[in-house]
């Protein structure tokens, strides 16, 4: 409910952010990773635990998975396949995004998707070694680039 709300209510910022950027996948993705990651850590601990994408996009403020569903909502929207991960274990979610480049990948729907962490200030592909078991994590994929995996 929170990823199509936030679809549509992202589509034209989307697309204006999209004017602005390189066309490329990879430069794309690598840029959004970076503009989350200059976002303000914050969690609410009162009522739900998630920040709206909207607010999320205005206030430049939010934890890892409001963070990160804005990372893939963006991307998706671009064109850009991109998916979220989520480890109850590790308590922590984190994008995934189809595109070429170096670095730890997940496996999902025939694809192998580079790991882009939203709350750690590394590059794309980077994650901490004590969060790198891909059993530990599971994805969540949005209607925009169904895969075989959600049929």
């Amino acid at each position: 409910m929170i990823a199509r709300d936030g679809w549509s209510r992202l589509a034209k910022a989307s697309f204006n952010i999209g004017t602005r950027l390189p066309a490329d996948s990879a430069e794309l993705s690598a840029r959004l990773l970076a503009w989350t990651q200059s976002f303000s850590y914050e969690r609410k601990l009162d009522g739900s635990d998630f920040i709206s994408l909207p607010g999320a996009f205005a206030s430049r403020t939010g934890d890892c998975d409001s963070r990160a569903l804005l990372l893939v909502t963006v991307l998706n929207e671009l064109g850009v396949d991109a998916i979220l991960l989520v480890s109850p274990e590790y308590s922590h979610a984190l994008a995934a995004i189809d595109c070429p480049g170096k670095g730890a990948r997940y496996a999902f729907g025939g694809k192998e998707y580079l790991i882009a962490d939203t709350t750690a200030k590394v590059d794309i592909g980077l994650i901490a070694g004590d969060m790198a078991d891909p059993s530990k994590w599971f994805a969540v994929s949005f209607y925009a680039f169904p895969h075989a995996d959600q049929k």
